[in-house]
């Protein structure tokens, strides 16, 4: 395989679908073979912009021979689906995040991806984000000292409609925009001991719109994790993260993208990292690392048990914000 483009088939011909098929235009060891879809039309127009092909089922996907992998890019409530029938037959199944829509459909697809020696990986993209890697990097190596205090918010004008309206189908904002605040986190803080979520509809009805939840870390460290989809226009990502010995900021908005504030002895009272809009897209870095995983190059950057600890805590925000209680992990 080393020799050749990896060969991807994607499932599902949406926003993400597309994003996705984009990025293997854009690397030069991966290639598009084919799109399957629920909704033919959206599967023929996705394939004809990338020159690949149409494949009429989902089983005619998963069992093509020259298919090496398969992206699931379908709505959330049918990530399992997809995932699945390309493990059993034998590919590599990368699902857009979240991994399932259910700890028991994810719990369900590592076991099979296990017994079928294929990988299966998640699309965490914040992970290749450098700002948000920057921050991880900064915890971890102790700028702050022992951090003890987070508020991060995912902003974004786009309304939830169609499936994403649809709580069985998508999740509302918690498992839409929230998972990735909860991956950062967990990656750079370590476990969740309680969860407790308050969330809203705009409409009064169907998925929430915005949500504001606080997760306490087995650490002693709080966070407080805003989701919204209700901003006036564009999209912000922005917090802090305060520690014993100084705090981290970062907002998306600003020409700056990472400052550091910090009173510790000796060390530099602000320190910025410039954001790198001539670098290279997030989401295909992520793509260049899942072909090098594939080819055995690497290690996954997002383990399954780290997705599957992601996924553990959006649901118990998505149960907590309905019971109105703290749910205890």
């Amino acid at each position: 395989m080393a020799d050749r483009p990896v060969r991807f088939g994607i499932a599902g011909a949406g926003h993400m679908g597309a994003r996705h098929a984009a990025c293997l235009r854009a690397s030069p060891h991966a290639t598009l073979a084919g799109v399957w879809s629920r909704t033919v039309e959206h599967a023929a127009v996705l394939a004809a912009d990338n020159a690949a092909q149409v494949y009429p089922t989902l089983h005619e996907m998963v069992r093509d021979p020259d298919l090496d992998a398969v992206i699931v890019a379908t709505p959330t409530g049918h990530h399992a689906e997809p995932a699945l029938a390309a493990i059993r037959a034998g590919k590599h199944a990368i699902v857009e995040k979240p991994l399932a829509h259910s700890m028991a459909d994810a719990d369900m697809l590592l076991r099979e991806a296990e017994r079928a020696g294929v990988l299966l990986l998640t699309g965490h993209v914040v992970r290749f984000f450098p700002v948000f890697r920057t921050l991880h990097d900064q915890v971890v190596s102790g700028t702050i000292g022992q951090p003890a205090v987070i508020h991060m918010s995912r902003e974004t004008a786009t309304p939830l409609t169609g499936w994403r309206a649809d709580l069985a189908e998508g999740g509302g904002v918690i498992l839409d925009l929230g998972i990735h605040e909860f991956d950062w986190l967990l990656w750079t803080l370590g476990p969740v001991s309680r969860v407790y979520s308050r969330a809203l509809s705009r409409s009064g009805h169907g998925a929430e719109d915005y949500a504001l939840t606080t997760l306490r870390f087995q650490s002693g460290a709080i966070a407080e994790v805003e989701s919204s989809a209700l901003r006036a226009r564009g999209f912000r990502t922005y917090g802090e993260i305060a520690g014993d010995q100084g705090l981290l900021s970062y907002d998306s908005e600003r020409d700056q993208a990472l400052s550091v504030d910090t009173d510790a002895p000796g060390r530099a009272v602000w320190q910025g990292l410039p954001t790198s809009y001539a670098g290279r897209s997030a989401y295909v870095q992520q793509m260049d690392h899942w072909v090098r995983c594939i080819r055995g190059q690497e290690e996954p950057e997002v383990g399954i048990d780290q997705a599957c600890a992601a996924l553990r805590v959006a649901l118990a925000a998505c149960d907590s914000a309905e019971c109105g209680q703290a749910v205890t992990l």
